[in-house]
């Protein structure tokens, strides 16, 4: 089953300033705040990331395993040329010493 990430979607609270002082938030609150903003933008670089897999998986499936499959049966169709070949061409006995199979 995989997890939905749209099912654990939390609003992050951002602590509002009561003044228009700089000095209006305690030193704690504006950690907090300041840690509310990079948890936000790692989300949303998980989500990129997340996304960029995806697209990276469905590209291998559609474009490397048909180049793949294609490479392992030319592979597979001169392994069967040479077999045939090796067969064909009449050795010495010094050949096949020197080349056995």
């Amino acid at each position: 089953m995989a997890k939905n990430p749209a099912a654990h979607k939390f609003q992050l609270v951002h602590i509002q300033s009561p003044g228009t002082g700089a000095d209006s938030l305690s030193k704690a609150q504006k950690e907090f705040n300041r840690l509310t903003k990079r948890i936000a933008r790692l989300e949303k670089e998980v989500a990129d990331f997340r996304e960029a897999a995806t697209q990276l998986r469905q590209r291998v499936q559609h474009e490397y395993r048909p180049l793949q499959a294609r490479h392992n049966d030319g592979r597979a169709a001169l392994v069967r040329q040479l077999d045939q070949t090796f067969d064909a061409y009449k050795l010495t006995k010094a050949k096949k010493i020197k080349f056995p199979v």
